[in-house]
């Protein structure tokens, strides 16, 4: 049970968390759109598909043309990721096909690995490692970017937000 003042438990994924009445940081313009208010000059308000929003913050992050050219296109990015996976083009790819490649593009982005890719999909750990492989090979600035994240986390115990906050990893 929290004590009075103390924070609320972290939600889970998807959700927004904090004291009540408080906005989540990373939520700009939030406020002004739900309740109409002009959030300021310089403020830019968009809206996307949740689904993607992981997708194209790598995308801009790694840099990856690779997919930022998807996005550029308007294309699904879990069906032309399905179609690298699979060799086949984007038009014959299946819903099956298409959920799967999803879970391979959140767990590849966040540092799933085969042994857990494998579980998720119900696949053999050397096929999850061939399928981590080949999103890799097409995605090659994200796994640059990944590495590069991870060496930085080893090297000084920490990696630093795009909004300059610090978080230590002294486990890592």
């Amino acid at each position: 049970k929290a004590r009075p003042g103390s924070l609320p438990p972290p939600a889970g994924p998807g959700r927004r968390s904090g004291r009540p009445g408080q906005r989540p940081r990373n939520e700009i313009g939030y406020h002004a759109v739900r309740t109409g208010d002009n959030p300021g000059e310089h403020t830019i308000v968009f809206g996307m598909l949740g689904e993607t929003i992981e997708l194209r913050v790598a995308a801009q992050l790694a840099p990856c043309d690779a997919m930022r050219q998807v996005f550029r296109d308007g294309r699904d990015p879990h069906r032309a990721t399905a179609a690298t996976l699979t060799g086949k083009p984007e038009a014959e790819v299946s819903a099956h096909e298409r959920k799967l490649a999803k879970a391979v593009n959140f767990g590849v982005v966040y540092g799933q690995t085969a042994f857990g890719l494998a579980q998720e999909l119900h696949i053999g750990r050397k096929e999850a490692a061939d399928i981590i492989h080949r999103y890799f090979e097409r995605y090659s600035a994200v796994k640059k970017f990944l590495d590069g994240l991870i060496a930085q986390a080893k090297e000084q115990g920490f990696v630093t937000t795009l909004m300059g906050r610090k978080r230590r990893l002294g486990d890592i």
